[in-house]
């Protein structure tokens, strides 16, 4: 006689019981099954370029990402097939994103609940191969402008004691797409990682200091330099407490700011250990206060009350006040899901990989941008049924989605790739 269910495990039997998708049976049936995943992969991949292109223009809204977001949720709505627990979580986030770009005026946010939501069935480390000549690229394409005389030699905000590339108008910009560049290379070179890639690493941030003047990415370099020797060595504590770094930062971004005070001994250490961004980043609270969903906050504004031009640096202060308090839990819930993920499945490299990107975070809102944080495609983890939703699966009598059969909570020894990754070739 089958033992009865606890109430939960109903709950959680019903969640993974799988949808019906009347418009992709069609499809499948009209196209056959390989050819219409084939083509869900082509709209993510150009979704993904097209974002690419979206930064290069460095406008605040380009049409390439409203088109990225319009592939992305032709996928969601056409292409990808859901449990109920699934759905209720994309209509959630959908919801958020669509909210927040409303009440902010802004897309950014949406842009990235979008990309999550869409990246069903995609492999993590072969989107991932699409940053290493994007962002060669990018760093190398300003350059080449400017020696053709299309691009300024200088920059338009020098600073002092710095070297700007030509092509370049923003030192930061450069040092994002640096930094970008040398994480992607140092996470796929992870297994194989050897003294010259340290070395190499380690002269990147000195090159980055000398030439930008950052020393955010700098930092985040040399900490990338050490991070595989000291995971290696505290390879248990790194996998339960990075995934936290994220979450852990964003509160200390946020909260912080938030309820700052000057000339307080704890707030005073960590603003200037933060370059002042908490201090900038309360009086952006100060002048906005808090939403749930967002607001138009517009920096020009806040430029007139404060002598300092850069007061939203802090990528966990513009999720907070510009984008609302909705949008900032959401991130940093995603992130730990993700990392707890990538830690299960033995990926102590990317673990590592997201901590730095969220440091940097802290001095800088690049971290929200595609292009140049990688680590954002780590939602595709969160597509991989966990031990609990597999079983329940199972008590339903419903099979685990194609795909993503491998249960994330079968953890695999730390440091060793998973064997049984979903696997795909890029189109």
């Amino acid at each position: 006689m089958a033992r009865q269910q606890s109430p939960m495990q109903q709950i959680r039997a019903a969640l993974a019981a799988p949808l019906p998708h009347p418009l992709l049976d069609r499809l499948e049936a009209a196209l056959g099954p390989e050819k219409v995943r084939f083509v869900s992969k082509i709209l993510f991949y150009l979704a993904l370029l097209l974002m690419f292109l979206g930064y290069i223009l460095w406008q605040p809204v380009t049409i390439p990402e409203l088109v990225a977001m319009g592939l992305l949720l032709v996928r969601i709505l056409g292409f990808q097939r859901y449990t109920r627990g699934q759905a209720l979580m994309v209509l959630a986030a959908v919801g958020v994103a669509a909210a927040c770009a409303v009440s902010s005026g802004n897309v950014r946010f949406a842009i990235l609940c979008m990309l999550a939501c869409g990246c069903q069935g995609i492999s993590f480390r072969k989107a991932v191969g699409l940053y290493v000549p994007v962002l060669a690229a990018a760093l190398t394409g300003p350059f080449l402008m400017a020696c053709l005389g299309l691009a300024p030699m200088t920059g338009q905000f020098p600073r002092e004691g710095t070297l700007l590339l030509a092509g370049y108008v923003n030192p930061n910009g450069l040092a994002a797409v640096i930094l970008g560049l040398s994480l992607v290379v140092a996470y796929l070179r992870w297994d194989r990682q050897t003294h010259a890639d340290r070395i190499a690493l380690v002269a990147v941030a000195a090159f980055v200091l000398l030439a930008c003047g950052s020393r955010a990415v700098g930092a985040c370099l040399l900490l990338a330099a050490v991070a595989k020797p000291l995971a290696n060595r505290f390879a248990k504590d790194a996998v339960d407490l990075l995934p936290w770094v994220i979450p852990c930062c964003a509160a200390i971004g946020a909260l912080f700011a938030m309820g700052y005070t000057e000339g307080g001994i704890i707030s005073d250490f960590l603003d200037g250990l933060f370059s002042h961004r908490l201090s900038k980043g309360h009086t952006y609270y100060q002048h906005f206060g808090l939403t749930l969903f967002g607001q138009p906050a517009l920096i020009e504004t806040v430029m007139d009350t404060t002598s300092d031009s850069f007061p939203l640096d802090c990528a966990y202060i513009q999720l907070f006040v510009r984008f609302g308090l909705l949008s900032w839990v959401l991130f940093g819930w995603a992130y730990l899901k993700a990392g707890q993920t990538a830690a299960r499945k033995g990926d102590l490299g990317l673990v590592c990989i997201i901590a730095i990107f969220g440091i940097y975070g802290m001095m800088e809102g690049y971290v929200l941008s595609v292009a140049i944080n990688f680590t954002l495609l780590a939602a595709t983890l969160l597509w991989e049924p966990q031990t609990s939703d597999v079983e329940a699966s199972r008590a339903a009598g419903a099979a685990v989605p194609a795909g993503s059969a491998t249960p994330a909570g079968a953890a695999a020894p730390v440091g060793t790739p998973n064997p049984s990754a979903p696997e795909e070739v890029i189109p």
